[in-house]
């Protein structure tokens, strides 16, 4: 059995293909060796500089991670606060089978777009880059603003956080669930860590593994993986 709402799905598709492409809001660049589409609203006439400097940018930035599989800064640009995850080169057959899957960066630009459409808080997707060695892609990077908080299981065991205001992001965060079920939509690592929780709410964040299933015995299947993931450290 199909999933409810897979036609509108179809059409969510269709829309985010606007996202990838010059428009009056976004700007698409083409290099020699990278591709980039940026959000008008963060980076316009200084985009190749943004794009050559990425790496040191982020290094001179406030490292979040530095991981074998990623690594991730909170930089300025332009006058805004963003994060930089950029997905490091684990070899020529990692790289090679991302570019064919599409790169980490382009799917989270995407899911982040989707989620977006359907009014599911996640950070404000700003730009993304590959770069390539030939028809490899090598790296890829994603930049998204900064969201201000915590993640939920710091939130839920804050100190200064009262019943009600746990009552209420416990909500909220069944209302996202409901939703993503509503749409089929599973986030494929709904992990505590992975829901950050700022002026607006919960946030979800890490959008690579996001997948929109054709049929509900399938997305029920990886629903529930998504949620003992998320039981392990909240109850809900």
């Amino acid at each position: 059995m199909n999933c409810p709402n897979y036609e509108k799905k179809n059409d969510q598709s269709c829309n985010l293909k606007e996202c990838l492409r010059t428009s009056e809001r976004y700007l698409r660049i083409v290099l020699n060796d990278s591709t980039a589409v940026f959000d008008r609203i963060f980076c316009d006439s200084d985009t190749i500089a943004f794009i050559d400097q990425i790496d040191a940018l982020m290094d001179a930035g406030a490292i979040l991670k530095n991981g074998n599989t990623c690594y991730v800064s909170r930089v300025t640009w332009n006058g805004k606060d963003v994060v930089i995850k950029r997905y490091n080169n684990k070899g020529f057959i990692h790289s090679l089978r991302h570019t064919i899957k599409r790169p980490r960066a382009r799917r989270c630009w995407l899911n982040a777009y989707r989620l977006n459409i359907l009014g599911i808080e996640t950070p404000t997707p700003l730009a993304y880059i590959e770069k390539r060695k030939g028809p490899v892609v090598w790296q890829s990077y994603l930049v998204t603003e900064f969201v201000n908080g915590v993640d939920i299981c710091h939130f839920l065991e804050g100190k200064q956080t009262s019943k009600q205001e746990c009552d209420a992001v416990i909500r909220q965060v069944k209302g996202v669930l409901e939703r993503l079920k509503s749409h089929c939509i599973c986030h494929g690592d709904m992990k505590p860590a992975n829901i950050i929780v700022g002026q607006m709410g919960p946030s979800l964040i890490d959008l690579d593994a996001m997948t929109v299933l054709r049929w509900k015995w399938l997305f029920f299947f990886r629903k529930s993986k998504d949620y003992d993931r998320l039981r392990k450290g909240i109850s809900i």
